[in-house]
């Protein structure tokens, strides 16, 4: 086995779990953040360190501009994502996830009969989903 594939496949794991977490309590703990990044030194390059920069610095300037949208633990995942996904990736793994939310959350709250306005929505599961969309693309 590769280590890419390797990686991916342990990648794909934290990203389930750190989901689910999100899911049931709306937080990150710190196990996850250190997961990922032993992940991410199964195979680091220049492009890691790029790809943490390009997603940390917009996650950033977005926690910074909206301080009650999006949370210090959003940003640190989605830099460990970018470090994980190389160049760009990251950034767009993260782009793809939000729109996931902004296309899904709407059909959610309809069927669990819960206005969306108001809510918090859990942005870990969405920013999964997109990492392992755009992982399996760059296969």
């Amino acid at each position: 086995m590769s280590l890419q594939l390797m990686q991916l496949f342990c990648f794909s794991a934290v990203l389930l779990y750190a989901s689910i977490i999100d899911i049931k309590t709306h937080t990150v703990p710190n196990r996850i953040y250190i997961l990922l990044l032993i992940t991410a030194l199964l195979h680091v390059s220049v492009s890691s360190l790029e790809g943490l920069m390009i997603t940390f610095v917009p996650l950033l300037v977005t926690g910074l501009l909206l301080p009650n949208q999006i949370g210090g633990g959003d940003i640190k995942f989605g830099a460990l994502c970018g470090l994980i996904l190389t160049g760009t990736n990251g950034l767009i793994a993260l782009i793809t996830g939000s729109l996931l939310c902004l296309l899904l959350m709407p059909v959610v709250c309809k069927l669990i009969h819960k206005p969306l306005k108001g809510m918090e929505i859990p942005m870990i599961p969405f920013f999964s989903a997109g990492c392992i969309i755009i992982s399996i693309i760059n296969l």
